[in-house]
């Protein structure tokens, strides 16, 4: 996308537009509205809405020429309520975008409940000089205060901090040590949503990897499912001969998208009352927008699955959030009974597809998953790293946390070549 070019509207569909009186407010932005001497460090710009909003219906952000902001990434809903606009600031610049504009084209940001929001602006300026790079500062006031699983994770953190002085200091200068270094110390939280990235530098430095072995074989699928081919780089499908279908799902990462909508046809394809199974044990999660394209075709009505509470940009936890799942946008149903694998390789947005299909009426088959769910945001340290936060705390509906407890599935199955045909057993028998 060009966002220099005015005017802006990053949007995604054309939908109706209400202007009712329960139209959504903008709550509260980072920057704040208004505001000077903003770092040009910062690294997104975020935005809190008064309701829930349709991440569906598209984004319409605002401005253009000069003082509109870098933007260096897709926008990003952390929660039903909290978007994040990732952007590159230059020192000593007054910037200014609105959310919504005039004209129904530019009006995508709506709640849930198919209300617009009245075009907002925001505009603030950066100081002329960013502040003296000072990392374990910033490790300070991030560690724990935006870090969601700061009080469950087992660090004492003054003492991280008394650590981190004698061991980081002699390293700020060298970006690359310092996040390797930083990373080995925070291995302590055991979080695979808790890593470091170096800036001028491919991937991340993770601080955790997924414990336990996974309960599947890839090499032995061919064996256990007829007909097996690869449909896409994301997707498996095959088929039982006078029994269930059978769609593997290796992934919802973002740059999956065409594979997952490529999966949603394959499933929309199908007879409706046919059996189905949907093999997740190899997927590590992604975009849990994605993952609901796929649960959409198994509910009739927007269906509650989770909840979450996320940390609010001013400090602290803010209320508790329900989740749901809307029905398929082409108004697909499977009807057909649906047995779901699961297992320790599943976390994050897997792990929410699976509440997803459980709230559809799915089974859940195989052995508990792994309990990981943060929805990380960047922190700029101020000497080319940046550090990685999970945002967010995720519970079952029943509000049991998920993190390091996992899903227990409905039906426990003990070896991976066993999973199969126990998924089989109960579709067939209802066992």
């Amino acid at each position: 996308m060009n966002v220099r070019q005015p005017p802006l509207s990053l949007s995604l569909a054309l939908l109706p537009l209400s202007w009712a009186a329960a139209a959504p407010r903008v709550d509260s932005t980072v920057p704040p509205d208004g505001a000077t001497g903003v770092d040009p460090r910062t690294a997104e710009i975020v935005v809190v809405f008064s309701d829930e909003m349709d991440w569906r219906s598209g984004y319409s952000i605002m401005g253009g020429g000069p003082t509109f902001p870098e933007v260096v990434g897709a926008p990003r809903w952390r929660d039903a309520k909290t978007l994040s606009l990732p952007v590159k600031l230059e020192p000593g610049r007054d910037y200014a975008l609105a959310f919504n504009g005039d004209g129904e084209r530019f009006q995508k940001f709506r709640s849930s409940a198919g209300h617009a929001l009245a075009p907002t602006p925001l505009r603030f300026r950066t100081a002329a000089v960013a502040p003296p790079a000072d990392p374990l500062g910033a490790l300070r006031e991030l560690l724990p205060h935006r870090y969601s699983h700061a009080a469950s994770c087992g660090i004492d953190w003054e003492a991280f901090h008394r650590r981190a002085a004698g061991r980081l200091q002699p390293l700020v200068e060298r970006p690359g040590e310092f996040a390797a270094a930083l990373a080995e110390m925070l291995g302590e939280a055991r979080d695979i949503h808790l890593w470091l990235s170096v800036e001028g530098r491919e991937g991340v430095v993770g601080t955790h990897a997924l414990e336990g072995e996974p309960n599947i074989d890839p090499a032995a699928l061919k064996d256990e499912v007829p007909g097996l081919r690869r449909s896409n780089a994301s997707v498996l499908v095959g088929d039982f001969p006078g029994g269930p279908a059978y769609v593997a799902l290796l992934t919802f990462r973002a740059e999956a998208k065409a594979d997952v909508a490529a999966a949603v046809e394959h499933l929309r394809a199908l007879e409706v009352e046919r059996p189905l199974i949907l093999d997740l044990r190899l997927n590590s999660g992604g975009s849990e927008h994605l993952a609901r394209e796929v649960a959409g075709l198994f509910v009739t009505a927007p269906t509650p699955y989770a909840k979450h509470e996320g940390l609010r940009p001013e400090g602290g936890f803010g209320a508790m959030q329900t989740r749901t799942v809307g029905p398929d946008a082409g108004g697909h149903l499977h009807r057909g009974p649906v047995a779901v694998l699961c297992g320790p390789g599943n976390v994050s947005s897997a792990e929410a597809f699976l509440l997803m299909m459980r709230a559809s009426g799915a089974t859940l088959i195989g052995a508990k998953t792994a309990g990981a769910s943060g929805n990380p945001v960047a922190h700029p340290l101020g000497n080319g790293v940046e550090l990685h936060l999970p945002s967010w705390r995720a519970y079952d509906l029943g509000g049991v946390p998920l993190e390091r407890r996992g899903i227990a599935p409905d039906l426990e199955v003990g070896g991976a070549d066993e999973v199969i045909p126990a998924a089989l057993r109960h579709l067939r028998e209802g066992r």
